[in-house]
């Protein structure tokens, strides 16, 4: 399956790319220097695990994307 930069899929999931990473942002570095009991539940090493597999679909998605070339200049 090929990605168009221009379709709505790849908007909604740049969207929500952005959402995930704005997410690790904070919570990351909270967790490595505080290590707040609330962060190192299991319930938080889930989402953290989940955020790494989203991150990893994103590459995929990027690898997938297609780039248009205009050669006739």
């Amino acid at each position: 399956m090929l990605v168009y930069p221009s379709g709505a899929f790849k908007q909604y999931w740049d969207y929500f790319i952005m959402v995930v990473a704005t997410y690790n942002c904070f919570a990351l570095p909270i967790e490595i220097a505080f290590e707040p009991p609330l962060l190192i539940s299991p319930a938080f090493q889930a989402v953290t695990g989940l955020c790494d597999l989203i991150f990893f679909a994103d590459m995929v998605v990027v690898f997938r994307t297609v780039v248009f070339i205009n050669d006739k200049e």
